[in-house]
C-alpha cells in the first residue's frame, strides 16, 4: 500500500526487485550490527529503505516519506516473531502528557519502521520524536462538517477530529497486529505531488486531527469520495510508517 499511495509502480514481482536493485545500487549505505542498510530518498521526499544481512539478503523492505509529520511519541513495546526477530512494528503513544510514563499520550497505535538498528537497543519505555507518514488505501472527502456527520454510522458515530487504531485491535477474527488507522480531521494543506520515476501523480494533505497533525499520502485512485480541499474534512484508513528523527 505505501508504494502504491506515492505513485511507486509496483505491479509485480519484477518490478519490485528492480527497485530495490536500485536502492541497493544507488542508496545511502549504514553499517549496522545486523549487517547493512540502504536509504534511497527521492526529490519529492519517498524513501524506500532495505535491510540486508551478513549473507546480503535482504530481510526487510520499508516504504516511508520523509515529508511526514514530527511528533513526540512513546516508545513502549517493539513487536517480534515466533522466533524472536524485529519485525518493524512498534507500539507508541502519541505526546505523551507525563516525561517519565511514555505511555501517557492521547492514544496508542502501532507504526512500520525500517530502523531496525533502534528498535535493537530498545530496552525500555521512552519518549522519541518520529515522523510519521499516513499511506491512504480510502480517501473519503466531506465539504463541511455537517456532511461527514450526516455519513456517520448512526450506531458508532465519530468526531470529525478522530482517530482509531484499528490495527492495535486483535480479536478471533484478525488476530494480526497491524500499523493501520482510520483518521478523520480537517485538511489543513494539500498539494498534488508527482513521483519522479513514474511521473505519477498522488497526494499530499496535511490533516489536523486530535492530538496531532498527521501527513497523508495518497494515489488518486484511493480517493473514492468527493474531492480533497482546504478547510474540508477527510476520513480515511491509512498504513502508518515511522522514521526516528
Amino acid at each position: 500500500m505505501p508504494a502504491h499511495s506515492m505513485g511507486f509502480a509496483i505491479e509485480s514481482e519484477e518490478q519490485f526487485m528492480e527497485y530495490l536493485d536500485l536502492v541497493v545500487r544507488t542508496g545511502e549505505q549504514t553499517e549496522t550490527s545486523f549487517g547493512r542498510k540502504f536509504s534511497l530518498v527521492f526529490s519529492n521526499g519517498e524513501e524506500i529503505v532495505a535491510l540486508m544481512d551478513e549473507d546480503n539478503e535482504v530481510f526487510h523492505v520499508n516504504f516511508h516519506h520523509r515529508k511526514g509529520m514530527i511528533s513526540p511519541v512513546g516508545i513502549y513495546e517493539v513487536d517480534t516473531n515466533e522466533e524472536g526477530e524485529l519485525t518493524g512494528l512498534t507500539f507508541g503513544s502519541m505526546r505523551p502528557e507525563e516525561e517519565t510514563n511514555p505511555e501517557s499520550g492521547v492514544y496508542p497505535f502501532v507504526f512500520q519502521t525500517g530502523d531496525m538498528e533502534v528498535l535493537e537497543v530498545f530496552q525500555q519505555s521512552e519518549t522519541r520524536n518520529v515522523e510519521l507518514a499516513a499511506f491512504a488505501n480510502q480517501v473519503r472527502c466531506f465539504a463541511t462538517e455537517e456532511e461527514f456527520d450526516q455519513k456517520q454510522d448512526p450506531e458508532v458515530p465519530l468526531s470529525s477530529e478522530s482517530l482509531v487504531p484499528l490495527g492495535i485491535f486483535n480479536d478471533e477474527v484478525n488476530d494480526v497486529l497491524a500499523p493501520t488507522i482510520l483518521l478523520n480531521g480537517v485538511v489543513i494543506d494539500a498539494q498534488l505531488l508527482e513521483n519522479e520515476l513514474s511521473q505519477v501523480q498522488y497526494w499530499q494533505l496535511t490533516v489536523q486531527t486530535v492530538g496531532s497533525a498527521y501527513v497523508v499520502f495518497a494515489s488518486l485512485d484511493r480517493v473514492t469520495e468527493g474531492e480533497p480541499a482546504v478547510g474540508g474534512i477527510v476520513s480515511v484508513e491509512a498504513w502508518l510508517t515511522g522514521r526516528f528523527v
